[in-house]
């Protein structure tokens, strides 16, 4: 009797083109690019080990609801046509994420890597500040436990940067028991 996930699996690799079911990763894989209509195409042979997770719920300040694309979205379309140029091919991820919890600071996104810290970024203009994330992304993804000097920073991560969360367990110079 095939699961939920199986069924599910299906219908979303038949909506990204793929043929068959099977292999959990790629099914993971599809399910995460459906959901930002194929930001990345992630496969079981990909590099990517960062990711950005934008946040594609948030709206202006006093924004009204309405149907109207929410800037997140709008993030997103800019970073997926920015990636390929940006010298950091396949080793990043872009996802996007219902909500990170911080709707008044839209645009917001987090840039997260195993054994790193995470950086919680808002206030982003789609407009300038694509480039300035990504040249942070490939500092972030240089940088050991991924923690960059802050005078070194593109100016729109440095001036809006709302949390650096260390990951889970992690041991660095800046995390001790207390």
């Amino acid at each position: 009797m095939p699961s939920q996930f199986d069924a599910t699996s299906a219908l979303v690799n038949s909506a990204a083109g793929d043929a068959a079911p099977g292999n959990a990763a790629q099914d993971d894989a599809a399910l995460d690019d459906a959901a930002i209509g194929g930001a990345t195409k992630t496969t079981a042979a990909s590099v990517a080990d960062t990711e950005i997770l934008v946040c594609a719920t948030c709206r202006p300040n006093g924004a009204a609801i309405d149907t109207r694309r929410r800037p997140g979205e709008e993030l997103i379309d800019a970073l997926r046509a920015a990636l390929p140029e940006s010298g950091l091919g396949e080793t990043v991820r872009l996802r996007s994420v219902r909500c990170l919890g911080v709707c008044n600071r839209p645009c917001t996104v987090a840039v997260s890597a195993a054994d790193k810290f995470t950086y919680v970024v808002g206030d982003l203009a789609v407009e300038t500040d694509v480039d300035g994330l990504l040249a942070f992304v490939a500092q972030y993804r240089a940088a050991g436990d991924g923690v960059t000097g802050w005078f070194e920073r593109p100016e729109c991560v440095r001036d809006h940067t709302i949390a650096r969360v260390p990951n889970l367990g992690m041991v660095s110079d800046t995390v001790s028991d207390a």
